[in-house]
């Protein structure tokens, strides 16, 4: 036995996997925990959220987004317009939970358990493209930023679409960088195109990683000996992952053309009732809740308050916006992003030049993805604020997540291999911030809670 366990432990891969699982593990109980511990209503909107659940859990059948028992009073509509993928799968849990309890925080918790697995596979994914982008103890950097961000974290622990849309991000850029390695075999498009189709059903502020798809799959198909794309290697390739995606969310948009009349989107739809039924403020026609409406111009909002709520809430901020985490927390995770900007700006060409000796670079076109895909949450964020509804909040723009942690790794990566020459000062101080961040984050839930 003694011998056994000797061997065990001999073997590095093996510890790798038990502390991953440990971890992923560790995770999903903290979000089980608190999920289970708070009362409804804990999140943003969470009431609003749950009662798509709630209704189908009751009904058996999927509403119509402008039904009067899940149509918001203040809003005038609902988000069963909106993809509710996660809704139904919590609909399913609670079916679950019912054959042993119809308790209604049971119900709830149920509900609530499908944002703690996204969550947990969000977190498997940072692990699994962690490795495949990172050396040494930067993967553990990596996942630890992705995995303990409060604000991250709290998206697992109350009815939500964030959790979803954060963990097909995840997906997403590992099946990225599988496709890549395999020169976009028939699986890396098959599992690439079903966690696309996942993606158009989480939430809105995600679609950016549609775009970002497209970009990285056609620079990407070009191989390594060749100047030209191959147009028939990339359409056969293109049409199976567009294939993939369409059996996961085609069934959505078809059904919103047919019940929405033409509307596959449900938006229009969506604004529609919102004109009829929303209070005067909030109606979509006059918006007058927009922050044009109410006299900020584009300089003012990125340089004033709406700026500082944003990055602030990106951080943390709990309950229904009320309970944010500590400033000197906020301010020690931006000198982490601001030290990952500066270590990416000083290595700028190196990251993002696309060709060298006339041939396609695939890190740069990952790069470009990975940018591209950071950004897109925050400009439909700030779009919608500015035209639609001003809601300065950092939870919008979490799609972006996963690569802006990379970028922040990858530059603070850089500055400690330039200022620190051994290897083993890098790793010891790589561990001494991951478990800084999992023990802040550990003590913001129960300061807070």
């Amino acid at each position: 036995m003694q011998l056994q366990i000797k061997n065990l432990l001999s073997n590095r891969s093996r510890i790798y996997i038990l502390c991953e699982f440990a971890f992923l593990a560790g995770i999903f109980i903290f979000c089980a925990y608190w999920a289970h511990l708070l009362p409804l209503d804990a999140g943003p909107d969470e009431k609003m959220r749950y009662d798509i659940p709630l209704y189908i859990y009751e009904h058996g059948r999927l509403p119509h987004g402008g039904d009067p028992s899940i149509r918001n009073p203040v809003w005038g509509t609902s988000y069963a317009f909106l993809p509710i993928l996660s809704y139904i799968i919590s609909a399913l849990f609670m079916k679950i939970m019912s054959i042993f309890s119809t308790e209604p925080q049971q119900l709830l918790w149920a509900a609530r358990l499908v944002s703690a697995c996204f969550t947990t596979g969000a977190v498997f994914f940072v692990f699994r493209a962690g490795k495949k982008l990172f050396d040494g103890y930067s993967k553990w950097f990596f996942v630890c930023l992705v995995a303990v961000l409060p604000e991250a974290l709290f998206m697992g622990v109350y009815v939500n679409n964030d959790a979803m849309a954060i963990c097909c991000g995840a997906a997403i850029i590992y099946y990225w960088l599988v496709g890549m390695e395999r020169n976009w075999d028939v699986p890396s498009c098959i599992l690439l195109g079903l966690w696309l189709g996942l993606c158009a059903m989480s939430y809105l502020n995600a679609y950016g990683f549609l775009l970002c798809s497209i970009f990285v799959f056609t620079l990407s198909c070009l191989t390594s000996d060749k100047k030209q794309i191959d147009w028939k290697y990339w359409l056969k390739r293109g049409i199976l992952v567009a294939a993939a995606g369409l059996l996961v969310c085609g069934w959505w948009f078809v059904r919103n053309y047919m019940i929405y009349d033409g509307d596959w989107l449900g938006l229009a739809t969506s604004n529609d009732f919102a004109d009829r039924y929303a209070q005067e403020q909030f109606r979509p026609s006059t918006a007058l809740s927009s922050g044009r409406a109410q006299g900020y111009s584009v300089f003012s909002m990125l340089t004033g308050p709406w700026m500082v709520r944003v990055l602030c809430g990106f951080v943390g901020v709990f309950g229904q916006l009320q309970y944010w985490v500590e400033p000197w927390i906020i301010i020690l995770y931006y000198i982490l992003f601001l030290g990952g900007l500066l270590g990416c700006l000083m290595q700028l060409k190196k990251m993002f030049r696309l060709r060298k000796n006339g041939e396609i670079q695939r890190k740069a076109v990952f790069n470009w993805g990975m940018l591209i895909a950071a950004l897109t949450p925050f400009v439909l964020n700030f779009y919608h604020s500015y035209c639609v509804d001003f809601q300065p909040q950092g939870r919008y723009i979490l799609p972006g997540l996963v690569p802006m942690m990379y970028f922040t790794v990858c530059g603070v990566t850089y500055l400690a291999e330039r200022f620190i020459p051994r290897a083993k000062y890098r790793n010891i101080l790589s561990a001494v911030l991951c478990s800084a961040l999992v023990l802040i984050t550990i003590k913001e839930f129960f300061r807070i809670y």
